[in-house]
């Protein structure tokens, strides 16, 4: 997989953790896009935390998949929004209670954030 792929696949999660709508009508009702045929939050979780080291070490990937360390932080601050959800929430959970937790709007707000500045700067 290249660097390029690599970022590509991250700001897919990214925007899928931002995404209520997205979320309930995918990962909830499978009712997901034309272009995905199939979703669920566990994805997203294994790419940042099992398969790749985003969620452990984000540093990792500067001057690679990410540009700079604002681009660290704001994975760093997903991923570990991400993970204070998960341990408050519980695992093994359906992902409508994850996203129907109050707690959830604060990984959505950290994913908006680096959703965007992932963004602008792959353009």
């Amino acid at each position: 997989m290249t660097n390029y792929t690599l970022r590509q696949e991250l700001l897919e999660y990214i925007r899928n953790l931002k995404d209520r709508d997205y979320q309930e009508n995918c990962w909830v009702k499978n009712n997901c896009p034309p272009n995905v045929e199939y979703d669920e939050l566990k994805l997203t979780i294994n790419f940042l935390f099992d398969d790749t080291v985003f969620a452990e070490n984000p540093e990792y990937y500067l001057g690679a998949e990410l540009q700079d360390k604002g681009e660290v932080s704001a994975v760093a601050d997903v991923c570990r929004e991400l993970r204070q959800s998960l341990n408050k929430i519980g695992v093994n959970k359906e992902d409508i209670e994850y996203i129907s937790d109050p707690c959830w709007d604060n990984v959505i707000s950290k994913a908006e954030f680096a959703y965007q500045l992932l963004s602008v700067q792959n353009s």
